[in-house]
Parts: C-alpha cells; sequence; structure tokens
C-alpha cells in the first residue's frame, strides 16, 4: 500500500543517516571509554577534565577502558556520558600545556591572542577533524551528533554534575559524601593541566577575520557548552566574545559537523 510503502522510504532514509560502525568507531576512537559493570559509555576530549575524571572515578570502583568497535557499534545500549568545557577557556588550557611545542617564536610562547594570528596557528586549525587533539573542537572528539548523549558533566561545574551521576547510578550517601576531599585530593595538579582554571582570551584584540574563524572553529562547542546547561550569563559573555566586532544582526553563529 502507499502509506507501507511511504513508511519504508522513512526507515530507510533513518538508517541511512546513521554512521556505520567503522565511521564512527574512527571519529571517537581516542575519546570514548567504556565502563562495562555500570554500561556507561564516556567521552573524554582532552583539555576538558579528562585526565581528572579517571583519576576520580576509579576511587568510586569504575574500570575505564577504551571502547572497543563493537561496543561503539552497540551505543545504543549504553549510558552515554560527556564532558564539555566553555570553549575559549578550554584553548588557554591547551596553549597554557603546548606553546612550548606549538609556537614557533618565543615572544608568542606567553601570549595566546598573539598566537591566534599567526601563520602557524592557521596551519593547525586549517583541517579541524586532523587538528592536535589538545586544540581539536569538541564536538568533533565526542560527535554529539552521531552520539545522542544522555549526560553532559560541564567542566566549570564537574564536582556537581559528578556527584550527580554517581548518585544516578545508584551510589550511596557515604560514597558521594567522599566526593569533595577526593576532588580536591586529585585535582591539585600541576600549573599546565586542564584543571586549572584559565582566563578567556581577550579576543576584542583579534583581527577580526581571526575572531570569525575561532567563531567557525569552536561555533559548536560554545553551542553545545550552552546547551548543556552551562548557559545564563557565562554562555552569553563568551558569545560575545567570539562574536566578531560587526555584522553581528542576522548571523548564525554556529558551527555545523556535518
Amino acid at each position: 500500500s502507499r502509506a507501507r510503502s511511504l513508511d519504508l522510504e522513512r526507515e530507510n532514509a533513518s538508517a541511512a543517516r546513521q554512521p556505520q560502525p567503522a565511521a564512527l568507531f574512527e571519529a571517537v576512537e581516542s575519546t570514548l571509554f567504556v565502563e562495562a559493570q555500570r554500561n556507561v559509555l564516556l567521552c573524554l576530549p582532552t583539555k576538558s577534565g579528562a585526565t581528572l575524571l579517571r583519576r576520580l572515578l576509579p576511587e568510586f570502583g569504575w574500570s575505564l577502558k577504551r571502547a572497543p568497535p563493537v561496543t561503539i557499534a552497540s551505543h545504543a545500549s549504553y549510558l552515554k556520558v560527556a564532558i564539555v568545557r566553555e570553549p575559549l577557556s578550554r584553548l588557554a588550557a591547551a596553549f597554557a600545556y603546548k606553546a612550548s611545542k606549538v609556537a614557533a617564536a618565543s615572544r608568542e610562547r606567553g601570549d595566546l591572542v598573539r598566537f591566534l594570528s599567526t601563520t602557524r596557528w592557521q596551519q593547525l586549525s586549517q583541517d579541524p577533524r586532523r587538528m592536535d587533539r589538545h586544540f581539536q573542537p569538541q564536538v568533533l572528539a565526542c560527535r554529539p551528533d552521531l552520539l545522542a548523549y544522555d549526560v553532559v558533566l560541564r567542566f566549570e561545574r564537574l564536582e556537581a554534575d559528578v556527584r550527580a551521576l554517581l548518585e544516578r547510578l545508584g551510589a550511596g550517601p557515604g560514597a558521594t559524601a567522599r566526593l569533595h576531599a577526593l576532588f580536591e585530593r586529585v585535582a591539585a595538579c600541576s600549573d599546565d593541566s586542564s584543571c586549572v582554571p584559565r582566563e578567556k582570551p581577550a579576543t576584542d584584540a583579534l583581527p577580526e577575520r581571526t575572531r570569525r574563524a575561532l567563531l567557525q572553529l569552536y561555533g559548536g562547542d560554545l553551542e553545545w557548552w550552552r546547551s548543556s546547561g552551562a548557559g545564563g550569563e557565562g554562555a552569553a559573555a563568551a558569545a560575545a566574545h567570539l562574536q566578531p566586532a560587526r555584522g553581528r544582526r542576522g548571523e548564525e553563529a554556529v558551527a555545523r559537523v556535518r
């Protein structure tokens, strides 16, 4: 019947949009971890608190392993969790960690804004999919367009969000009561670590062309971070930081991942 034919067409179109297992594995193989006992898939982009969580969660009995292809292919049967960080703060943390390796001139190594105007940064950011993982957009590291995450942890309020996750997974009051002390101990880190708060770069000093390039590169991260509940004044400030000085009206500042 005509109705049945239309249903089949819709089913085929939906199936065609689903990522093939091999392609999905290639997209998230370095960032997706599995906790088999709790049936959790956890995406940990670099410089978004990944090391912190990998130190913290074993204190609660978690055993995180790289997710193999067969696990990623069956992702629908797992609770999917990701962590996201405000993109400019993350960029500053990545630069603090990688400056000596990516900045050619010594005068650029302590000045992120200066570095963002160099041809070296243009080369590093030319192909986001093959970018250094410290600078690669989080939406490419976790692919929320392909994996519908059930929980998104926010770096800026990580302790509260981890507590809520542990409670959701059945951790008792005794376990979550230990979280604050553990968090302080595990979060003790070196100055170039991602767990050190970073000021966002003063992008007003950047040429408009560079600002637009940053917006195109990290607009998807900003939108994901904002939609995760880290919004309000913080999200508005981040959006204003990235928005070009002129031509703001009628412009949609979201980078689409296709």
